[in-house]
């Protein structure tokens, strides 16, 4: 997982923000693991850059979607087309908008500040995410998420973040959605593979896992099995 400092004086001072692998470290944490292995990164940075992916739904009929967004409490839904739900999204005057066939969308209002619309956001996803299907998409377009997964029949569009919004978010407690922001990171780490012995073993403290960690990085390196790509990269074994 990637992390970033919160840097807040105080209580929040050795705390971080996790921008990547949210599934890895909750899973490290139900395990009941003292210890894991992050890439810390500096935020905000201009190195690393911060976009939206966007949610397609397969077999989610629209009256269904509506429905159960009509039914979520603080939330009201305006129609729109897209081209409007657009300008309303840019301008943070919707929450969120749907996108559907022939140029309909739905607009989703409500919320107060910053943290009131991510309780918000949190609860439109929540109504799908373990319910039916959806595929991460970079571009508002049904067309085109509908050309590489045919069972997409409706779109979520969300906002763009700033960095900053993301640590308010994160010094609260609370948790942006699932599956919504994507970081690009420059020299991100993959593929590290720490046995799961060494995070678990509660016997070591950190300081004598760090020391491991440093020793097997450096026989790695010295063994070349650590390779650094300069360019774009696409990989066939995942």
């Amino acid at each position: 997982p990637v992390v970033a400092p919160l840097g807040c004086p105080g209580e929040m001072e050795n705390h971080f923000v996790v921008l990547d692998g949210a599934n890895r470290a909750t899973s490290a944490r139900a395990a009941g693991f003292p210890h894991m292995v992050v890439q810390v990164v500096p935020y905000p940075d201009p190195t690393v850059q911060l976009s939206t992916w966007y949610h397609a739904l397969g077999d989610f009929p629209r009256p269904d979607l509506e429905n159960a967004l009509k039914g979520t409490p603080g939330l009201r839904c305006l129609p729109a087309d897209h081209m409007h739900a657009q300008a309303m999204l840019a301008r943070r005057e919707a929450l969120a908008f749907t996108a559907y066939e022939k140029d309909a969308a739905t607009t989703l209002h409500g919320g107060g500040d910053i943290r009131d619309r991510n309780a918000l956001l949190n609860a439109v996803v929540d109504l799908y995410r373990d319910q039916v299907p959806f595929h991460r998409v970079a571009r508002d377009s049904l067309d085109e998420a509908r050309a590489r997964f045919r069972d997409v029949t409706a779109l979520l569009v969300f906002p763009r973040f700033h960095p900053d919004e993301i640590l308010d978010i994160a010094t609260s407690g609370a948790r942006l959605p699932a599956g919504i922001t994507r970081h690009v990171i420059p020299w991100r780490a993959l593929r590290l593979n720490v046995p799961l012995e060494v995070l678990s073993d509660p016997a070591r403290s950190l300081e004598e896992k760090n020391e491991w960690l440093v020793a097997w990085i450096e026989e790695r390196v010295a063994q070349k099995n650590v390779r650094f790509y300069e360019e774009s990269t696409v990989l066939f074994d995942e």
